[in-house]
């Protein structure tokens, strides 16, 4: 389990509700509509980088490693009024960005991954049952259409980063239930 920084654990978690982390590949929407559940006012949801710009639901949670842009997607859902602006702001240790939440001291684990350090924080934070959509960690087009992403090395490396998590019990006491792809194997 990652240990807090800096910052403290929130009182008003539905930690005995399933929570659900956002990633930004194409099939998010996809996995939505494969939840069990209906997304509701009681739904802890965590978003990780892009996809926090145009989710229209509320959100409890927001993380990313991807620091260059994470006050610029913070700030322009904060421009948006039509989206709840009342979120946990959570990065990794040795970052020092202002105004965040919680520091998760995610760097001794070697987590090099959003999606990965996501489901860390959200195990470490107790909640129960987790549910992943649109984080396939198969190197697939993400929902920005990031070329990046279609890298096989890329693919592996994202593999490897989940099971070394896993390998760590950085998941132990939480279901991890993916939506869709390698995530899905690696957890279900």
């Amino acid at each position: 389990m990652l240990k807090i920084v800096k910052g403290k654990t929130p009182n008003d978690l539905n930690l005995n509700n399933p929570c659900i982390i956002l990633g930004c590949a194409y099939n998010i929407y996809d996995d939505i509509n494969k939840l069990p559940f209906e997304i509701n006012e009681n739904t802890d949801i965590m978003c990780v980088n892009q996809i926090i710009i145009s989710f229209p639901n509320k959100i409890k949670h927001f993380a990313s490693f991807e620091s260059v842009y994470y006050y610029e997607r913070v700030n322009i859902r904060y421009q948006n009024k039509n989206l709840n602006n009342d979120f946990i702001l959570h990065s990794p240790d040795g970052w020092n960005i202002k105004n965040t939440d919680i520091v998760w001291d995610a760097n001794k684990y070697g987590l090099i991954y959003s999606g990965t350090l996501a489901i860390c924080i959200m195990c470490s934070l107790g909640y129960k049952e987790i549910y992943l959509c649109g984080m396939p960690m198969n190197g697939s087009l993400k929902y920005y259409k990031d070329k990046h992403a279609e890298s096989q090395n890329r693919k592996q490396s994202m593999i490897d980063s989940l099971k070394n998590a896993k390998e760590k019990n950085l998941f132990k006491g939480t279901k991890v239930i993916s939506m869709s792809g390698e995530s899905k194997k690696i957890f279900n």
